[in-house]
C-alpha cells in the first residue's frame, strides 16, 4: 500500500511526459521562428522540392518545401484582412515565391513577407504570411 502511494507520483509525471510528446507539430514548435530570429536553435531552410507548379497565371515556379502551422489560412492577396480563399492543411507545404515588401504579418523575423502556395483544400493560389512558417524561408525565390 506504502509503495502505491509512492508510485503515483512518478505515474502522473511519466504521463504529463507522455502528454506533452504528443502535442500537435503546431504546438510543439510554437517558439521555433522566434528562437531562431534570435540565433539560438535556428529553424532548418526551406528545401528544394525538386518539381514545379504553375499558376493559374501561367508562371511556373520552381518549389520549395517548407514547415508550417498546420492548419493555415491562405489569403487571396497580402495581409490579413484579405479574403481567405482555402486552408493549408498539412505542416509541411511547398510554396513558390515570396515577396518582401507585404503588409505587416506580425512575424519578428521578416515582418513584411508574404509566400504564394496552393491551397490544400481548394487548390486556389494565395499567400501566407511568413509568420505561419517554422522554417527559414530566405532560400524561396521572390515572386
Amino acid at each position: 500500500m506504502h509503495l502505491h502511494r509512492k508510485l503515483a507520483p512518478l505515474a502522473a509525471t511519466a504521463l504529463a511526459t507522455a502528454a506533452l510528446a504528443l502535442l500537435p507539430p503546431a504546438a510543439a514548435h510554437a517558439t521555433a521562428r522566434p528562437a531562431a530570429a534570435e540565433g539560438t536553435n535556428a529553424a532548418p531552410a526551406c528545401s528544394d522540392a525538386g518539381f514545379t507548379r504553375t499558376s493559374p497565371y501561367g508562371k511556373t515556379f520552381e518549389v520549395y518545401w517548407c514547415d508550417n502551422v498546420a492548419p493555415t489560412p491562405v489569403h487571396a492577396d497580402e495581409g490579413d484582412g484579405s479574403t481567405i480563399v482555402g486552408t493549408l492543411k498539412t505542416s509541411h507545404s511547398w510554396f513558390a515565391c515570396r515577396i518582401d515588401n507585404g503588409p505587416d504579418n506580425g512575424s519578428s523575423v521578416h515582418p513584411h513577407r508574404w509566400l504564394m502556395t496552393e491551397a490544400d483544400d481548394t487548390h486556389a493560389w494565395g499567400m501566407v504570411p511568413d509568420k505561419h512558417i517554422y522554417s527559414e524561408t530566405d532560400p524561396v525565390p521572390s515572386c
